[in-house]
């Protein structure tokens, strides 16, 4: 992704995302419907923390798509580059 796209852009267009329903293509990258909503809810309360400027952890996010087994595709991708913009900002 872009580096000059905000975080909180990168977040809705994730959510956004997530939102509709799985293609083929993350379904073969180990996407579920259990992962697709817990991750939805992630990016939707990190969105309000950084929203009420809340101090950010470091979350991990890509140990818990490896957890789910997955890997590869856009989906991933994106959610990587959230994860790269995370760690650059602590």
């Amino acid at each position: 992704m872009d580096e000059q796209v905000s975080l909180p852009v990168m977040i809705d267009s994730i959510i956004e995302n997530l939102s509709g329903p799985l293609t083929s293509e993350e379904i073969s990258n180990g996407w579920t419907e259990d992962s697709q909503r817990v991750m939805t809810d992630f990016f939707k309360d990190l969105q309000s923390k950084i929203s009420n400027k809340e101090e950010l952890s470091y979350f991990g996010i890509l140990r818990g798509l490896d957890h789910w087994g997955i890997s590869g595709g856009e989906l991933f991708l994106k959610v990587a580059a959230i994860d790269h913009r995370l760690r650059e900002a602590r």
